[in-house]
């Protein structure tokens, strides 16, 4: 969930728009498409290798579970053999970092508030695509009548490229603003769904305050793909 504000400065005519929501960042996907050094691409290779084998025994179990009703542990990469390869083969080396950097990511949904108070949802919201606004809490969602999720401004390099490493952190309660002139005007708040990022009248909001890291501090997300078929990265169970 998240917040937009919009503190009015009366002295200077300035307002002060706050956004707070959840996020990614420390984004990299490292992938079979990064041209690195051997070693790097050595162990890119060995995991490709490997990807297609695991698809193909979950898909098994998965049609077991159909036929039998019972749940199944999906077969998985070991975590510690993902975290190993890149400690050895890729954080050291600055140009596969370079490549593999993907910035953040802010979720469509948030809220804003309005000279400290939650925004008030005016009337004619849903005359608007793409846009849902609460009761009066501030509370706004840019995926109304849009299909979008976190992963879209990253789909491009998962789906082209043969396997992907898919490094994140995901981030709770993030706080962003941005000062304007004048009075606000809630039909230039929009969402920029290619970078992911709240936008108005063009200017992306600047980020403020990290918000909590939802794994403990410096703890990390991994997912990989296969031809953009998602990979578990530790066992888990299908309900």
């Amino acid at each position: 969930m998240g917040f937009y504000t919009v503190d009015k400065r009366i002295k200077n005519n300035m307002t002060k728009l706050t956004w707070t929501g959840d996020y990614i960042d420390g984004v990299y996907l490292f992938h079979t498409g990064i041209k690195g050094d051997k070693k790097y691409e050595k162990g890119m290779r060995e995991l490709a290798d490997k990807m297609p084998s695991i698809l193909k025994k979950n898909k098994k179990l998965y049609e077991k579970i159909i036929e039998d009703g019972k749940i199944r542990n999906n077969k998985s990469i070991d975590v510690e053999e993902i975290e190993e390869f890149l400690l050895n083969s890729a954080y050291g080396n600055p140009s596969i970092k370079r490549q593999a950097e993907g910035g953040y990511s802010i979720k469509p949904t948030g809220v804003l508030n309005v000279d400290g108070k939650p925004f008030p949802s005016p009337k004619d919201w849903d005359e608007r695509d793409g846009f849902w606004c609460g009761e009066d809490k501030g509370e706004i969602d840019f995926k109304w009548n849009i299909s979008h999720d976190e992963l879209s401004r990253y789909r491009d390099i998962i789906n082209e490229n043969e396997a992907t490493i898919y490094q994140f952190e995901r981030w709770g309660d993030g706080k962003w603003e941005l000062e304007i002139d004048g009075d606000f005007d809630y039909m230039k708040l929009d969402f920029e769904s290619k970078k992911c990022r709240v936008l108005y009248d063009g200017n992306e909001f600047n980020k403020v305050e990290e918000g909590i890291n939802q794994r403990g501090k410096n703890k990390k997300f991994w997912w990989c793909y296969f031809k953009g078929e998602e990979i578990p990265t530790q066992d888990y169970i299908w309900e």
